[in-house]
């Protein structure tokens, strides 16, 4: 490319005849803008964030450095199953008897109630308005207290109900004082605490735990994502078999997102909307795709390609917490999403950039292409490259 921009300024200040406008079709491209645009995307990556145990070590989007347990329903019940969901403090219970099954409150009033009807919440019951919110920060009405008699509202005909316990999550805006002294250390926060229930009007306690796990560690996280950005930028720029390298990356990317998205999906009382949602990256980078298949092969990266590269790294950045935080919301490991998220924001960062800098490169080309042709008349313009050569002198 350098070689036909200092072609076409000669040829204008007539220091070259047409016997001297022969191009090497070996073109080497803008190096110094890639190496450029390289470190910018590496000083965005590296930006400084919020630590891991900032706001008490959750984030609203459903990544936490807490992790809660249950570790025994006594007396055992036969029929009644417990389990937690989420992040921060959420408990699912199944009924799966025909005993009426009622969950206390704060206050050991009535709080849900689970029979062969269906599942209710009592309206007159301060936890149903406070559970609302995680730092329970609800208003609730003057005329509900837990020694009104419960007002039962139906959720549901199921056998399940889910809702989000206080006593199961941490409620300070700040870790407790031993996490402030050792964040990188795995601790126990609650080592036993409870939550009440009625079983056919017999006493049940579910305990549970609740864990402080060390955050991970971000540096080495960026530091993989970055490498495997600079790797892909290595193969997508200087080896001409790039659309095959090009084509195994976007494929990369959409296993990746398509993992990313399924744990995402999976998440307790996600909504439709939520769970479709969670695949429109995955189906656009699918789309963009087909689209560079079916279109005529070029040098350098297929601009589709770039496309479904910068929706992959789009949808990594909004990931970005997981680099941060020992537990995300889902059901995969969360350090097989911290791997699918460190794909997506270095192979796909590189197709978006590598792809871009191929369409400058053949529009720039084009343009010396029409100088030259408009200096020389006659000049050969089947002679004239019109893709820049990936291969470099």
């Amino acid at each position: 490319m350098a070689q036909w921009i200092r072609y076409t300024l000669m040829s204008s200040l007539s220091e070259v005849g047409p016997q001297d406008a022969r191009v090497s079709r070996r073109v080497r491209g803008p190096v110094a803008a890639r190496i450029v645009v390289s470190v910018l995307l590496a000083l965005v990556i590296v930006s400084p964030s919020s630590a891991a145990w900032a706001h008490g070590g959750v984030d609203k989007a459903g990544f936490s450095n807490y992790e809660t347990n249950i570790l025994s329903v006594a007396p055992d019940t036969p029929g009644i199953e417990v389990s937690t969901f989420g992040v921060d403090g959420g408990i699912t219970l199944v009924n799966r008897s025909l005993l009426e099954v009622v969950v206390l409150g704060y206050n050991n009033e009535p709080y849900l109630r689970l029979d062969p009807t269906g599942t209710y919440a009592n309206l007159n019951s301060p936890a149903t308005y406070v559970n609302g919110r995680r730092d329970a920060n609800v208003p609730v009405p003057d005329e509900v207290t837990s020694s009104t008699t419960p007002n039962w509202y139906q959720l549901s005909d199921g056998n399940s109900v889910s809702w989000h316990d206080h006593r199961a999550h941490w409620m300070g805006t700040e870790p407790p004082d031993a996490v402030l002294v050792a964040p990188n250390q795995r601790q126990v926060v609650y080592p036993a605490w409870e939550v009440p229930l009625l079983v056919g009007g017999r006493s049940v306690t579910v305990t549970g735990e609740l864990v402080w796990l060390a955050p991970p560690d971000r540096t080495s996280w960026l530091l993989i994502s970055l490498g495997l950005f600079l790797g892909a930028v290595l193969v997508l720029w200087f080896f001409r078999s790039v659309n095959s390298f090009a084509a195994l990356g976007v494929l990369a990317c959409l296993v990746a997102n398509t993992t990313a998205a399924a744990s995402r999906a999976s998440v307790e009382r996600a909504d439709v909307a939520q769970r479709v949602a969670c695949f429109i990256a995955g189906g656009i980078t699918l789309i963009a795709f087909g689209i560079g298949l079916a279109l005529k092969k070029r040098s350098g990266t297929p601009w589709w390609w770039g496309v479904a590269g910068a929706v992959a790294m789009s949808y990594a950045v909004s990931y970005r917490q997981a680099f941060s935080f020992a537990a995300m919301d889902g059901t995969t490991d969360p350090a097989r999403i911290r791997w699918v998220i460190a794909v997506q924001l270095g192979i796909g960062a590189a197709l978006a950039i590598t792809a871009f800098v191929s369409t400058v490169e053949r529009r720039m080309l084009r343009r010396a292409n029409v100088l030259a042709q408009n200096e020389f008349p006659g000049l050969d313009p089947e002679a004239m490259p019109t893709e820049p050569d990936p291969e470099v002198e």
